[in-house]
Formats: structure tokens, C-alpha cells, sequence
């Protein structure tokens, strides 16, 4: 009784974002911010706190505590040495807020379920996750339809557009991993997984959020060649470009129920895409972001300017992007040490997933962050990195046949 409950609070603490947003978008409620209600806060604050006990319960039971714990306390304590110096700011208390309520448990997180072998429960959780977000992209499909991309900062029970995206992508990958795995008994729940999915990919399409497109695409990709090779994969993905390319025309010359609706979203999807190639004046200012970035870093190559060092110039700005936000915050030396960790990360990954292959289901998260991380959000504050970066180094290599 005692383990289950302990994963429920585990899988729990990863998936609470996605959750609370999906359960008030199910009730048809919005959450209106902590301007109004704190109840969002309390929740996240409730979660992580069983995890810090769970995580010390661990350690002081079982004595062990590995490499990769080691170096993510000490990079906790380096943190906390730079928030003491850093401007008071509300950019500054927010990224520490949700390192040490979201980021830290979440390695805390992975570190256990890799000692303990319980992915597969939170495989389960994952599965449960996708299809409560399946049910609240069906509740509020008619104000989908209804309104413009522009008007769903909050449609999704508070959580604006872009993060509805990254939801429906995240439940997207874990439906087509059960898919293209067969992990499903009967030729009726194939059949429903897959209006699953097709419901899911229609909240990230009509949300017009191009990072949960680019989460859907990278990880079809990395799951279907993984699973199936190179060649399927192309061929899967001309058919899906030829369909989507006459489903545009379709919408765009023919005046069907809500066909300008399709139009706009997939205007704003492929903004960023011109016959030209990448247009950066369709991404959302990341043209900007990365300017600045560059142009800051080539000021202090060597040990750049450490964690918030550039609040009091710029504010609550980060790059963007995984890379220019470890190269600004500790230099040259800092991005080096990165990159080998990167590599290590991915041999790791790929020795796992080769010598086990159930646990290929760590490709969700791994390829959801590392997208996020790309493109919108930063590492300090996602914690799925976390999880994953502390999984993969802390699974028992040594049980797994040569």
C-alpha cells in the first residue's frame, strides 16, 4: 500500500502542472492567477514537500547517495550562493520559487524511480494524465472553434495558449508511444488511442502554439525511428506533409464549417516558415532573444555572468535556448562542462534503451524538455530535465546484461 501511494505522490509532483490546469479546464472553471487565489501555489508547495521527505526517507534508509544527486545538490547550493547577491526582483523570486518546488524535487524524483525500477508506474501515470487532458480538450473544443488564436490566453482553466500546446503535445507523445508499441489488447481500445490522439493533435493544431508542434515533431520523429527505422519514418512523414499541405488548400479555398479557423491556426503554426526558409519575424521575437544573447556573451566569454547576473540590466529576460542561457550564465568553462555531460547523458540514454527496451518511455520526457529547452523555456525551471537528466544517471547500469 505504502509504494503505491509513494508513486502516486512521485508521479504526482511531475505531472502536477499539466494536471491542475486539465482539471479546471474539465469543471469549465479559470484559474485567475495568484492575484486572486493562491490554490495553484499551495498545490505545487503540498506536492513537492512529499517529495523532500520521500527523498530524505530514501537516503537515510538506504545510506546511498550517487554521483548525480551529488553534483545536483551542489549545483542547489551554487544556485542559492548567487540568489543571496542577486537584485531583489520579481524575475529572480519567481525562477527560485519553481527550481526548488518544481526542478530540485524532480530530480529527487528521477533519482528514486531509477533505484527503484518504477517507470512502469509512471507509464501508467502518464497514460491516466493524457486522457484527463483528452477529456478537457474535448470540454472546451466549442470555445476552440469559437475564438481566435489570439483570444486563448486562457482558455485551458487559466493556462494560456502556449502552455495548452505543450500539454496536449506531452499526452500526444505518450498516446503514440502506446500506439506504435501495441501496448493495448484489443482492436477496440487501438480505435480509441487513436481518436485519442487525434484529439490531442487537433488542441495542439487549433491552440497555434508552434513549440507544441515542434514537441509533436521531434517526438514522432525520435519514437517512430526508434521503433520502426529510418524508411517508414519518411515515408510516414511525406504522407503526413502531402496531407496537411491539401488540408491547408482545402481550408483555404473552400468555405466549409470553421475552415477560416484551420486557416489561422495553420498560418500561425508555419508563421516562422517562407519560401525564403526560416523566417525569424514569425517566432515570437526569438530573432531578438538570441541578438541579445550573443551580443552579451561575446562581452564575457570565459565565466560569463552567472545565475541572474543580467537581471538588473535586462530584467526578467532569458535566451530562449539551453545553450545560450548556460554559455551567458557561466561562460566558456560552464558550456564545455555541459556539453560533456550532454554526451554522457545520451550514451547513457541510448546503453539503457538498447539493453532494456521497455524503458525507451524515457524518450517522452527527454524529448519534450530538451524541445521546450530549445525554443521557449529555461533549464532552471522545467522539470522534466531534472527528472530525466537524474533517471538516466542514476538507473543500476550494473543489473542490466552485458
Amino acid at each position: 500500500m505504502f509504494i503505491k501511494f509513494k508513486n502516486f505522490l512521485l508521479s504526482n509532483l511531475l505531472l502536477s502542472q499539466t494536471l491542475f490546469f486539465s482539471i479546471f479546464a474539465i469543471l469549465g472553471l479559470t484559474y485567475k492567477g495568484s492575484g486572486e487565489s493562491s490554490l495553484y501555489s499551495q498545490y505545487l508547495v503540498l506536492s513537492s514537500f512529499f517529495i523532500y521527505i520521500l527523498f530524505f526517507r530514501e537516503i537515510l534508509i538506504k545510506r546511498v547517495i550517487n554521483v548525480p544527486i551529488i553534483l545536483v545538490l551542489g549545483f542547489s547550493i551554487f544556485l542559492i550562493f548567487f540568489i543571496l547577491f542577486a537584485p531583489s526582483h520579481n524575475f529572480v523570486k519567481s525562477q527560485t520559487n519553481l527550481f526548488f518546488v518544481l526542478s530540485l524535487p524532480s530530480a529527487f524524483v528521477g533519482y528514486i524511480m531509477a533505484r527503484t525500477k518504477q517507470l512502469l508506474f509512471l507509464k501508467k501515470s502518464f497514460i491516466f494524465l493524457s486522457l484527463i487532458v483528452f477529456v478537457a480538450v474535448l470540454r472546451i473544443l466549442p470555445k476552440l472553434f469559437s475564438s481566435s488564436v489570439i483570444d486563448l490566453m486562457d482558455v485551458f482553466g487559466g493556462g494560456q495558449y502556449q502552455a495548452f500546446s505543450y500539454f496536449c503535445a506531452f499526452s500526444f507523445l505518450t498516446i503514440f508511444h502506446q500506439l506504435i508499441n501495441k501496448s493495448y489488447s484489443k482492436n477496440i481500445i487501438f480505435l480509441f488511442y487513436v481518436v485519442v490522439i487525434l484529439v490531442l493533435f487537433l488542441g495542439v493544431f487549433l491552440s497555434g502554439g508552434r513549440g507544441g508542434l515542434l514537441v509533436v515533431l521531434l517526438g514522432t520523429i525520435t519514437l517512430t525511428v526508434k521503433k520502426k527505422g529510418f524508411l517508414k519514418f519518411v515515408k510516414y512523414s511525406l504522407f503526413l506533409s502531402v496531407f496537411l499541405y491539401l488540408f491547408y488548400l482545402f481550408s483555404s479555398e473552400s468555405n466549409f464549417l470553421f475552415s477560416d479557423r484551420f486557416v489561422e491556426s495553420f498560418e500561425r503554426l508555419f508563421s516562422f516558415l517562407s519560401s525564403d526558409g526560416i523566417d525569424m519575424d514569425g517566432s515570437s521575437n526569438r530573432d531578438q532573444f538570441y541578438g541579445t544573447a550573443l551580443s552579451m556573451i561575446k562581452k564575457n566569454l570565459i565565466i560569463g555572468y552567472g545565475f541572474f547576473g543580467l537581471v538588473s540590466s535586462l530584467g526578467d529576460y532569458y535566451p530562449h535556448n539551453i545553450f545560450l542561457e548556460v554559455f551567458l550564465q557561466g561562460g566558456l568553462l560552464f558550456f564545455i562542462f555541459f556539453i560533456f555531460f550532454g554526451f554522457s547523458f545520451f550514451y547513457k540514454l541510448s546503453k539503457l534503451i538498447k539493453l532494456k527496451k521497455d524503458e525507451d518511455f524515457i524518450l517522452i520526457p527527454t524529448v519534450y524538455s530538451l524541445t521546450i529547452l530549445m525554443f521557449s523555456s529555461s533549464y532552471l525551471i522545467e522539470p522534466f530535465f531534472w527528472f530525466s537528466f537524474t533517471y538516466v544517471f542514476s538507473y543500476p547500469y550494473n543489473l542490466l546484461r552485458k
